[in-house]
């Protein structure tokens, strides 16, 4: 039970610091090593929330996977229009943000 709350700990403290980093970071080599750190972690974070569940809850697995569904779609939001780089971030952040949510509270 100890080891579950330290990891559930860290990946809070990691996924607040990467976001932090992500948006107050003016190099935008910075930001797009943050940027790829927490769309992996979005990525992470939505396999763990599914895979952490019964079977037969099958729309809160989906509703998982959605969240991590966005954090790709920022990938390639980014990758194929830099341009949208604003969009992306906000999309990989929700993803986090949202994927912490659920496997911390639902």
């Amino acid at each position: 039970m100890e080891l579950l709350l330290i990891m559930f700990t860290a990946l809070a403290v990691v996924s607040g610091l990467c976001i932090t980093f992500l948006f107050l970071s003016k190099k935008t080599k910075v930001q797009n090593i943050f940027f790829y750190i927490v769309a992996v972690l979005g990525m992470f974070i939505a396999f763990i929330s599914a895979t952490s569940l019964p079977s037969n809850y099958t729309i809160e697995i989906i509703i998982s996977w959605v969240f991590g569904i966005l954090a790709v779609a920022g990938i390639i939001l980014k990758v194929k229009s830099p341009q949208k780089d604003k969009i992306a971030k906000y999309l990989v952040t929700v993803s986090v943000i949202l994927g912490l949510l659920k496997l911390f509270f639902f």
